[in-house]
């Protein structure tokens, strides 16, 4: 408090926060439920609800088994006949939620028939109502009321049916007091019947009940004599079955049930009978279920533990928290922490309920633990004011001070500067004097140092190249590529359709499954179609499947790519190399989500993301009428452009020890500075699928002259040469010449088609044949069918070794199109293809029918 000018007393803003806090603290002490109850019945919805004891069963009666019974009241003896059905499917205990009261006078058998049949059981329990009063603010039991003597002196445990008086059943009272005796509440007698306890102990806020095998079964309740309930949902979760249909299956079928070591609870669920409570859970709950809840956590030991100890300690200690917090640091960081330390108290009083089943106070302390914190930054925020008001003063005795001393020191600065200006001038006449020296001796290393760089090693697959991966995507730190990798994970959390721009080799693919792998579709399939690589029938067909019969060589039905991907991506490659017809059938697949199976008229649903790629300029295929507006549309949602691997030069070093490692066999180990050097000014126009050819020839290059490391002499001639300003389009090369290449490189292997297929991007094996089968048709067509002719230029060796490989090839294909004078050549390939036309690239249907044409004439010379 502080005294205003006109000699009345003010208290400060500080004052006002630590009163509240004072109020806010005795409040917590005396009411800590008013705020603690929310907040626990709202860890109980984020929760949700729990499992149950499989143990527990409940039999009820609604409105239809009541009418159908002949109305409610229903005659005992149905009560009578389920508890001897439950009696013979070995029920451990049988509970039933009716007061039986009084006798019935006009069917005393009825009541008598019950009775035996509730001896005979021997584990039947029944409920009783108590006449409650508070006094001093504790409930107690005037009188009761019980079931008529008749089912008295039969059952075998009577508890009382109170709930007490919570709007929002969160206790139940387990024990009361009347007439100088325990009384214990029904869902507690079931679970004393089932767990076989015998005499109840209060002891220290806890109820102790021996069980048979001596093991001691351990209740906490407060000093009311109330237990906190572990709720756990609705009645969904129990094993529920209707009066009539019990009665209906033991008539029919009786073994089918077996409730042997089951407590079963018979009640009512009709809308006009049963007492309605709300739980936090649920805001309609029959009573009954509410002493099955009370029962299942006795018996499994499922209750809530309440720590209400914490009430007084954690204020306290969240007070010196926050003293040390504001008294060490710093206002932003002291905000930030306190926020954090809340945040972490929420967290664990919830994993300490929804794991532990132990409940402690957390908004009370918390909003203590804010307030404090909030007088104490208040507190510092004035004397920070009150220190910066002090320094303001003593700063500006110091600039009257100051101002003289730099006006004298401003005639100094003058006088230095001329000095400076001087000896620049005679560094400038010593430096030039030096330059020429130095290119001297640059021009004279320079060569010596071209030739030291290709022998001294610059990159080995132990050193540390600051590689980066991301979704199998290798990439250097700072890359551009991680603007591209930053827009894939932000396309994976939407299913939006991609279109990648790119050229050939640039990873298209491999970015389309990494947005599939970054979205919610990971788990379903990844399905690549390369619509460039098949015929325009084939493609309909692989797209969207067929059916048995409705083409020639269709034996059986065949789901298509889009089918196979149902739920996950499809990522149509080369999308611009499909005709203006099949698009049209694409787009209305994509707009209606349904497709047609080649030959049936039934529509299949599909759910798919769809990727597009093409190495095309799209906008041109589009203003060129070659690919359909409407379709490109559809298919650009979001567009992305991978960008060529001349235009991320710091990615080849990277790129070149990842490749090596591959295909280095450890033996070749690192490559020299020269040879990175030359991979670096490479206009690689095709992208990272020819650099990886390069570095997997050069490794075979180095590992056959036993070097462990790549020199730039392992590179083909048009990379060592090449400048770094030579256009890419010079030195670009097709799909089949990049095949035949490494096919040589490979020696016509075994092996080697599969080889091929990995080194080009992990191509399908079938399209590297087909498009080999396709050279060697090109090639033959070209040297006038002259076979070893062909085949000599197919190897490119003199090896007889390779050359008789590459004749048993050609062999081949030309044996599957025997005998020749079979085929009746159609004026036009439309529809389905013939056999030997399947599969093969269009570019090379002219040159096969050739072929067959030359085959043709030699068949019919030789007849």
């Amino acid at each position: 408090m502080k005294r205003s000018s006109n000699g009345k007393w003010w208290i400060s803003g500080a004052g006002v926060l630590v009163l509240i806090l004072f109020l806010f603290s005795v409040f917590i002490f005396l009411k800590p439920s008013v705020l603690e109850e929310p907040v626990q019945d709202l860890f109980f919805q984020i929760r949700g609800g729990r499992d149950v004891s499989d143990q527990l069963v409940f039999i009820y009666l609604n409105d239809q088994d009541i009418q159908d019974l002949g109305g409610w009241p229903i005659t005992r003896d149905y009560y009578g006949y389920i508890t001897h059905i439950l009696s013979e499917w070995n029920a451990k205990v049988i509970g039933f939620d009716f007061l039986l009261d009084s006798p019935n006078n006009q069917y005393p058998e009825f009541d008598r028939m019950l009775a035996g049949f509730i001896s005979t059981a021997g584990n039947v329990c029944l409920p009783a109502v108590l006449m409650t009063e508070e006094k001093n603010g504790i409930v107690v039991a005037g009188s009761a009321v019980y079931p008529d003597s008749v089912f008295l002196r039969s059952a075998a445990g009577i508890g009382f049916s109170n709930l007490g008086g919570e709007t929002t059943v969160r206790h139940v009272p387990l024990v009361m007091t009347i007439e100088d005796t325990i009384m214990l509440s029904y869902g507690l007698e079931l679970a004393r019947l089932y767990t076989g306890a015998g005499h109840v102990i209060i002891k220290d806020n806890t109820l102790c009940m021996m069980r048979k095998n001596h093991s001691i079964l351990n209740i906490p309740i407060d000093k009311n004599g109330r237990m906190r309930l572990n709720h756990f949902g609705n009645m969904d979760r129990l094993q529920c079955y209707g009066f009539l249909d019990i009665l209906k299956m033991y008539d029919e079928n009786p073994d089918t049930l077996d409730f042997t070591g089951k407590l079963v609870l018979v009640a009512s669920t009709a809308v006009s009978l049963p007492v309605i409570k709300q739980t936090p859970l649920s805001s309609r709950f029959p009573a009954s279920l509410i002493h099955l809840t009370v029962a299942e956590n006795c018996m499994m030991n499922q209750g809530l533990i309440k720590w209400d100890w914490m009430i007084y300690v954690l204020p306290f200690f969240f007070i010196i928290i926050a003293y040390f917090i504001w008294k060490r640091c710093g206002f932003q960081k002291a905000a930030l922490l306190t926020v954090i330390l809340v945040f972490i108290v929420i967290i664990t009083a919830f994993v300490a309920f929804s794991i532990f089943r132990i409940v402690f106070p957390v908004l009370g302390p918390s909003v203590i633990f804010i307030l404090a914190s909030i007088s104490l930054g208040a507190m510092k925020q004035k004397q920070r004011r009150w220190r910066i008001t002090t320094q303001r003063n003593l700063l500006k005795d110091q600039v009257i001070k100051t101002r003289d001393e730099l006006e004298a020191a401003e005639s100094r600065l003058v006088a230095m500067k001329k000095e400076l200006e001087k000896e620049q001038e005679e560094k400038s006449e010593l430096s030039s004097k030096t330059v020429h020296l130095a290119e001297e001796r640059t021009n004279a290393v320079r060569s010596l140092e071209k030739h030291l760089r290709d022998l001294e090693e610059a990159i080995s697959t132990e050193q540390d190249t600051g590689r980066r991966q991301f979704h199998d995507i290798i990439h250097a730190s700072g890359s551009s590529m991680e603007m591209v990798l930053s827009l894939v994970e932000k396309l994976g959390a939407d299913d939006i359709s991609v279109f990648i721009l790119g050229e050939t080799g640039t990873g298209k693919e491999l970015v389309a499954r990494a947005i599939h792998e970054a979205s919610p579709r990971k788990r379903a399939p990844f399905v690549a179609v390369n619509c460039g690589a098949l015929p325009e029938t084939l493609l309909e067909s692989e797209l969207f499947g067929h059916e048995k019969g409705s083409f020639t060589g269709a034996t059986s039905r065949r789901r298509g790519r889009f089918e196979l991907a149902d739920g996950g991506t499809i990522f149509l490659d080369e999308i611009t190399e499909t005709e203006q017809a099949f698009q049209a059938k694409l787009l209305r697949v994509l707009q209606e989500g349904t497709l047609e199976r080649l030959g049936s008229e039934q529509h299949v649903k599909v759910n798919v993301r769809v990727i597009a790629a093409t190495n095309k300029d799209i906008k041109d295929e589009v203003h060129q009428n070659r690919f359909r507006p409407d379709l490109f549309y559809r298919l650009n949602g979001f567009s992305m452009k991978i960008p060529p691997l001349r235009e991320r030069k710091e990615d080849i070093p990277v790129l070149s020890v990842f490749f090596l490692e591959k295909y280095g066999q450890k033996k070749v180990l690192s490559f020299s500075e020269q040879a990175i050097d030359t991979l670096v000014a490479y206009a690689w126009p095709g992208n990272v699928r020819e650099l990886e050819n390069v570095i997997r020839r050069a490794a075979l290059l180095a590992g056959s002259e036993n070097r462990a490391m790549i020199q730039a002499s392992d590179f083909p001639e048009e990379i060592r040469e090449t400048k770094e300003s030579r256009p890419p389009s010079l030195t670009y090369q097709p799909l089949e010449e990049q095949i035949i290449q490494m096919l040589r490189a490979l020696k016509f292997s075994r092996s080697a088609i599969r080889e091929t297929a990995e080194a080009l991007g992990n191509r399908d094996r079938g399209t590297i044949t087909e498009y080999f089968r396709g050279i060697c048709f090109e090639t033959l067509v070209g040297y006038h069918f002259d076979v070893p002719a062909a085949v000599r230029s197919i190897a490119g060796t003199d090896d007889n070794e390779v050359i008789d490989k590459v004749k048993k090839k050609m062999d081949a294909y030309l044996k599957n199109l025997v005998p020749a004078g079979q085929w009746q050549l159609p004026d036009k390939l439309d529809g389905e293809l013939p056999s030997p036309f399947k599969g093969l690239p269009k570019k090379y249907h002219e040159c096969l029918i050739q072929v067959i044409r030359h085959l043709q004439g030699e068949r019919t010379d030789t007849e």
